[in-house]
């Protein structure tokens, strides 16, 4: 019975001193994973943090390896894998409660999928229980919230597009007016509402449009020739050609003279003397 005991007693401080071993062994592995993050040797970062995770017994220290494995690949740009480590670290910290974790790696999945142009589903992750109010979560949200804002404008800005290549300029103006309604500086918005005006006869709202447009981008061809053409329509001739004059750089009076549209309204004879 004494020699049971004693063999029990030699294998349980065996174990502890193993246990105690792979612990410090862990410690090691982990800083120098540290080391190679420190200096963007995330390959060499990878495979100690690997070492680590395979000696690691205890569930929150593995959740918090798989971490920064997935940040790594990342880094590294290897999308997939890193999508893998991350989503099975916050799986792992949300199941053993650790919320510090949780949120590290749902912040990380959500950056990942930011990056990707997952606008939607990073959204999900910043907006989730373990992300939300964190300080990388805030500063992500007003990012996609604008840039979802932004594609939504560009729908309807298509969709005036479609109106306009179908010659249903109501239409179109329509949509173009919805889009400004969110974004009163969009460029394209503008001078699409702009020229949209002329072609419906209302020249001089479309000659208020296209001015505060051209103030808000001069370099916009487009916008100077409808400018033109607008002020041509209301016999305006003395604002066309100074516009005109000013702008020389920027268009081509030999290619505008094929434009059968600025020649209706301007006249052949427009560039003479100028």
């Amino acid at each position: 019975m004494k020699n049971q005991i004693l063999i029990m007693t030699i294998l349980i401080c065996a174990f502890i001193q193993s246990t105690s071993i792979a612990v410090e062994q862990v410690d090691v592995y982990m800083e120098k994973a540290q080391n190679f993050l420190l200096l963007n040797k995330y390959k060499e970062a990878i495979f100690e943090l690997n070492k680590a995770y395979s000696l690691s017994d205890d569930q929150k220290r593995k959740a918090k390896i798989e971490n920064a494995i997935g940040w790594a690949y990342f880094s590294l740009g290897n999308i997939s894998e890193s999508r893998r480590y991350l989503s099975s670290a916050f799986d792992s910290a949300s199941k053993i409660g650790d919320k510090e974790i949780a949120q590290r790696a749902s912040n990380n999945l959500g950056v990942l999928e930011f990056n990707s142009g997952n606008l939607v589903e990073a959204k999900k992750y910043f907006e989730g229980k373990f992300s939300k109010s964190s300080k990388t979560s805030d500063s992500y949200l007003k990012l996609i919230n604008r840039k979802l804002t932004h594609e939504r404008v560009n729908e309807i800005i298509a969709n005036g597009v479609f109106y306009r290549s179908n010659k249903d300029f109501d239409k179109a103006l329509e949509e173009y007016e919805k889009a400004l309604l969110i974004e009163p500086n969009n460029i394209n918005a503008l001078e699409y509402k702009g020229y949209a005006l002329f072609r419906l006869g209302d020249y001089n709202s479309a000659i208020d449009v296209l001015k505060y447009s051209h103030e808000l981008n001069p370099s916009r061809i487009n916008i100077v020739i409808n400018l033109i053409k607008s002020y041509c329509a209301i016999n305006d001739i003395e604002n066309a050609r100074k516009l005109a004059k000013d702008e020389a750089k920027l268009i081509n009076s030999l290619n505008l003279l094929q434009d059968g549209e600025f020649c209706k309204s301007c006249g052949k004879s427009f560039f003479d003397n100028l």
